[in-house]
C-alpha cells in the first residue's frame, strides 16, 4: 500500500516553548507532517526563496515578527504557498483588515492545520495550472509569430528552435519531426532537437522504414494521439517499437501524427530519458496544438524548395543558352541578363544592371530603338521580327548580332516587359559574304572561260595566218614591221585569255611533286627584269623547304602576279622580298580573307613596303577586273587569276595590309614527303613542221582554225581530209 505524502511547515519563533506546543498540537493530526523551526529572518528568507514549505507558520511572538510578516506578504503570491498567523488576543487586531489566516495561538488545534493544508494544495494546484496556461499561452503565440515572421532561409533554423522550445516545455530530452516519403513506405526524421543526455544517441535515428514501426505507423494513420508511460506496457505488436526507444535510452514517448489535406504526413514525436513517466492531459493539448503548427512550416518550408528547384531549373535553362538573355522593364531598362550575354558583350552584370539597353549596346542607334522597348509598344512586340544590330563591345570593338523581343509581364502584372535575345551572327554573315563572293566569282568564272575559248580560236588564227605571212615574204619586206605588230598584239591577247582560261580553272593543270625553291630560281631574272632597277629585290629561300604537288608552270604565274602587283604599289620605288618557309599549323588560324586550317604547309611569301590597302579593297581584292589602278594599266585579272589557281591547287592565301604600311601576300601549299619529279625549265622557241606526202585526216569545228591548219598542212607536201565534227569524219 503506497504510503501518504509527507507535508513540510516551517514555523517562525523564537521561543521554543512555543514551537515545542505547536510540535503536540499537530502531532495530533492524522496527516504526515515535518515541522522545522525558522529561529531569524535570514532563515525565513532563504526558505521562502527556495519554496521548499507547503505551509509557513508566522508566530507573533517571533522578535522580528513585522519584518517577517512584510516578507511573506510580498512572495505568498509568487511561492503559491499558504501562511497562516499565530498570535495572542492583543495582537489579532492587528490583521482585522487584511485577508490573512490568523489564529489565537491558545485555541489553535491541528484540524485548522488540516484546513491550511487543503488550502495550501487547492493554491498551489491553481497556481501551477494558471502558470502552466500562461506559459503554454506564450508558447504557443511565440511559434505562431516565429513561423509568421521568418525568412524563407530560416525555415529549417526555426524548425529546429521550435522543437527545442516545445521539449523544454513538455520536460522531454528529445523531440524530432518525421515525414512520410515514397507513400508510407519510409519515415525520415527531417528535423530534430535532443538535450546534451541525449545527443549522442539520437544522432543515428535519421531515415528508417516506415514498416519498422508497424504497430506506431497504424495509429498515425489513423490519426490518433500516442502515449506511452513505459515501453513495457505496450502491445505484443509494438516490440520493434519497445526495442528502438529502449535504445535510445528511454522507456516512455508520445507522438502526434502531422496531418494535411486529410492526409497522414509525418509525425511529431517527444521522448523522455530514463524510467517510466505519467505525461498528465495537457501532454494532449501540447502535441495537438503543436502539430498544425509545424505541419504550416513544413508548408512554407515545401513552398520554398519548391521555389529555389523552380529557380535552379530556370537559371539551368537560361545560363545554358547559347543566345544573351535579357529582361527589360517597361522603361527599356535591363533588369538581368545571363552569362552568355556578359560573354558577347564584355559588360558585367553590375555594369549592364538598369541600363538602357540600345545606348549600351548601340548608342548611335539609342533614339530610334528604344522606341521598339516603350512601353506602349511592347505588347505588341510578339512576331514583330528579328533586326540586326551593330553590337559596340565593352573593349570597343564591334559584333553583328541578331535582336529577338517578345513582350512579358513582370509577376503576372498588367505592366509590361520584354526579353531580348542577342545571337551573334558575325561568323554568320562572314560565311554568307564569303559564299556571295564565290558565287560571284564562279559565274564570271563561267563566263570568262566561255569567252576565253572562243577569243583563244580567233587568236589562234590571227597568229597563225600572221605566221604564215611572215613566213612567206622576204626578209627585206616592208610589211614584215607590221605582221610583227599584229602578232605582238595577238600574243599580249593571247596571254590575257590564258589568264581569263586559268581563273575559270580551264586551264589544264599538270600537277607535280616539286620545291617552291626551285620556282622562285627560274623566275628570278625575269622578275627582277620586270621590277626595274628603283626596286630592291630580296630573296630568303628556307634550305630545308619541304615539297608540294601543283602545277609548276601555274605557280610562276602566281609569283609574277603577286610581284607585279607589288611593284605596281610601289610607283616610287621600294624593296620586295620574296621569302619561303615551311609552316606547321596546330589550331585554325583566323585570317583574311578566310581561315587558315590546321596542318603542314609550304609557304610562299611576297612582301612590299607600298602604299597598303584599306577595307574596303581587301573586301573586293580577289574580284575578277577590279582593280585600283588607272585606266589602261590594269585588267583586273592579276589577283583573281592568284586566287584562281590556289583554289584549284587546294591551297590557301592570306592578305595581310594596311594604309601606309604596305602589303604582304602568302601562298600556302599543301607539304608532301615525296621527292620532287620536276624542275622548273622553260624551252621558248618552235619547231619547224616537217614535209611529208601522207593524209591527215582534220577535225576542227571552227572554221577559222580549220582553214588554217589546212594550209599549213598542204603547204607542207600532206593530202588534208577536213570535216568539221565527228560525224562527218566518220563519213570520210
Amino acid at each position: 500500500m503506497e504510503s501518504a505524502p509527507q507535508h513540510n511547515l516551517l514555523y517562525a519563533v523564537t521561543q521554543d516553548r512555543h514551537f515545542r506546543h505547536f510540535s503536540q498540537t499537530i502531532a495530533l493530526s492524522a496527516v504526515r507532517l515535518r515541522v522545522e523551526q525558522a529561529h531569524s529572518y535570514h532563515q525565513m528568507l532563504k526558505a521562502l526563496l527556495a519554496n521548499s514549505h507547503q505551509l509557513y507558520v508566522i508566530d507573533g511572538a517571533f522578535d522580528e515578527f513585522p519584518a517577517v510578516q512584510a516578507l511573506c506578504q510580498a512572495h505568498a503570491t509568487r511561492i503559491g504557498s499558504s501562511v497562516l498567523y499565530l498570535v495572542d488576543e492583543a495582537q489579532e487586531a492587528l490583521f482585522a483588515s487584511e485577508d490573512a489566516d490568523v489564529f489565537i495561538r491558545e485555541r489553535f488545534t491541528y484540524r485548522d492545520i488540516e484546513r491550511c493544508l487543503r488550502n495550501a494544495r487547492r493554491q498551489r494546484s491553481l497556481a501551477e495550472a494558471l502558470s502552466y496556461r500562461i506559459h503554454y499561452e506564450q508558447l504557443v503565440g511565440e511559434l505562431l509569430t516565429m513561423f509568421i515572421r521568418m525568412d524563407a532561409h530560416e525555415v529549417d533554423g526555426k524548425i529546429r528552435q521550435a522543437l527545442e522550445r516545445v521539449g523544454e516545455f513538455a520536460g522531454v530530452e528529445h523531440a524530432s519531426l518525421w515525414l512520410c516519403s515514397g507513400g508510407h513506405g519510409r519515415m525520415q526524421c527531417t528535423h530534430e532537437w535532443s538535450s546534451r543526455r541525449m545527443e549522442q544517441q539520437s544522432q543515428w535515428t535519421r531515415d528508417v522504414p516506415a514498416d519498422d514501426f508497424p504497430w506506431l505507423s497504424s495509429q498515425l494513420r489513423e490519426k490518433k494521439l500516442v502515449v506511452v508511460e513505459d515501453i513495457a506496457l505496450l502491445p505484443d505488436t509494438a516490440e520493434r517499437e519497445r526495442r528502438y526507444v529502449s535504445a535510445l535510452g528511454s522507456h516512455a514517448f508520445a507522438a502526434v501524427a502531422l496531418e494535411q489535406t486529410g492526409m497522414t504526413v509525418g509525425c511529431l514525436a517527444i521522448i523522455s530519458a530514463g524510467a517510466r513517466r505519467s505525461w498528465g492531459a495537457n501532454v494532449d493539448e501540447l502535441l495537438r496544438t503543436m502539430a498544425p503548427l509545424f505541419v504550416t512550416a513544413f508548408a512554407r518550408r515545401n513552398a520554398e524548395h519548391a521555389r529555389k528547384k523552380s529557380e535552379i531549373r530556370f537559371r539551368s535553362v537560361v545560363e545554358s543558352l547559347n543566345d544573351g538573355l535579357v529582361l527589360l522593364d517597361r522603361f527599356g531598362c535591363i533588369e538581368y541578363v545571363n552569362d552568355r550575354f556578359t560573354q558577347l558583350t564584355g559588360y558585367s552584370r553590375s555594369e549592364a544592371s538598369e541600363k538602357r539597353l540600345f545606348s549600351l549596346l548601340v548608342p548611335e542607334r539609342e533614339t530610334s530603338l528604344s522606341k521598339a522597348a516603350s512601353y506602349d509598344r511592347l505588347s505588341r512586340l510578339r512576331g514583330a521580327g528579328v533586326q540586326h544590330i551593330h553590337v559596340r563591345r565593352k573593349d570597343g570593338s564591334r559584333r553583328w548580332m541578331s535582336l529577338a523581343m517578345s513582350p512579358y509581364r513582370p509577376g503576372g502584372g498588367s505592366s509590361y516587359g520584354a526579353v531580348a535575345l542577342l545571337t551573334d551572327i558575325t561568323d554568320q554573315l562572314e560565311l554568307e559574304a564569303q559564299l556571295h563572293q564565290s558565287q560571284k566569282m564562279e559565274a564570271v568564272g563561267r563566263l570568262a572561260g566561255g569567252v576565253a575559248h572562243d577569243f583563244n580560236n580567233f587568236l589562234t588564227a590571227v597568229l597563225g595566218y600572221s605566221g604564215l605571212l611572215l613566213h612567206r615574204l622576204p626578209p627585206e619586206s616592208p610589211h614584215r614591221h607590221e605582221l610583227f605588230q599584229i602578232r605582238k598584239a595577238s600574243e599580249q591577247a593571247g596571254a590575257l585569255v590564258h589568264q581569263l582560261l586559268t581563273f575559270s580553272r580551264k586551264q589544264i593543270m599538270t600537277p607535280r611533286v616539286f620545291s617552291l625553291n626551285t620556282v622562285v630560281e627560274e623566275t628570278s631574272r625575269m622578275l627582277r627584269r620586270l621590277i626595274g632597277e628603283d626596286i630592291s629585290l630580296q630573296i630568303e629561300l628556307d634550305p630545308l623547304l619541304a615539297n608540294t604537288r601543283a602545277d609548276a608552270g601555274q605557280m610562276q604565274q602566281i609569283l609574277i602576279n603577286l610581284v607585279i602587283n607589288a611593284r605596281d604599289a610601289m610607283p616610287d620605288g621600294g624593296e620586295l622580298g620574296i621569302r619561303t618557309a615551311n609552316v606547321v599549323q596546330s589550331v585554325q588560324a583566323s585570317c583574311e580573307p578566310q581561315p587558315l586550317p590546321a596542318g603542314s604547309y609550304v609557304m610562299l611569301e611576297v612582301t612590299d613596303n607600298g602604299h597598303g590597302m584599306n577595307a574596303d579593297v581587301k573586301a573586293r581584292l580577289f574580284e575578277p577586273f577590279f582593280t585600283t589602278k588607272e585606266p589602261g594599266r590594269g585588267t583586273g585579272l592579276g589577283l583573281s587569276t592568284v586566287y584562281g589557281i590556289v583554289e584549284s591547287s587546294r591551297g590557301h592565301i592570306v592578305v595581310q595590309s594596311e594604309p601606309g604600311e604596305g602589303t604582304t601576300f602568302r601562298v600556302y601549299l599543301s607539304a608532301v614527303e615525296a621527292e620532287a619529279d620536276l624542275v622548273v625549265q622553260r624551252t621558248f622557241g618552235r619547231e619547224e613542221l616537217r614535209e611529208g606526202s601522207e593524209t591527215v585526216l582534220l577535225v576542227e569545228d571552227e572554221g577559222s582554225v580549220r582553214s588554217l591548219l589546212v594550209e599549213v598542212l598542204r603547204s607542207s607536201g600532206y593530202a588534208v581530209l577536213e570535216a568539221e565534227d565527228g560525224q562527218k569524219a566518220v563519213e570520210l
